[in-house]
């Protein structure tokens, strides 16, 4: 098993305290614990891009008929062969 890379972060005193002991808490190396709690944080700040560009989509009429129209055709492609194949 390859062991995974890994680098130096510095944080303040305090978040290295709270770190410690939510580790010491769970058994847990403090590097596993960084890792869960930036994965929600991550997923979190993906989805507001994505929510901000469908705000943007929706108040740009020519963009968003665009995609109306491409959605249109992809519409049912998932379909595609099942019943001639």
């Amino acid at each position: 098993m390859m062991k995974a890379k890994s680098t130096t972060v510095r944080v303040d005193y305090e978040t290295k305290l709270a770190l410690d002991e939510i580790a010491s808490a769970q058994g847990k190396p403090i590097a596993s614990v960084i890792a869960e709690l930036v994965e929600p944080y991550r997923k979190k700040s993906l989805l507001d891009s994505i929510n901000k560009s469908f705000i943007a989509l929706k108040h740009d009429k020519k963009a968003s008929h665009e995609a109306e129209q491409e959605a249109k055709v992809l519409e049912g492609t998932l379909m595609d062969c099942l019943e001639e194949c």
